[in-house]
């Protein structure tokens, strides 16, 4: 079973917090340009874990990427 936890903290640098059994998660870098994890999939009824976690990043509002952490792992390798 996958695990999702995020760790954050203030601009004050204050001691990180940590949040951990999460189903999904965003960060924001501007109201169009983001990243999210998503373990779960489906609502009410249909809601069950996903088997693969979905990664989803936008540019400018526009869906750049949508696929697991080892997809973009491997994208990122041909890049280098």
């Amino acid at each position: 079973m996958k695990k999702l936890a995020i760790k954050t903290q203030n601009r004050a640098g204050s001691e990180p917090k940590y949040k951990e059994n999460l189903g999904f998660a965003s960060i924001f870098l501007h109201p169009q340009d983001w990243i999210s994890i998503d373990l779960f999939e489906g609502f009410g009824d249909s809601y069950r874990q996903r088997e693969t976690e979905e990664i989803t990043i936008s540019d400018n509002g526009n869906i750049v990427f949508k696929g697991s952490f080892r997809e973009l792992i491997q994208i990122l390798k041909l890049t280098l």
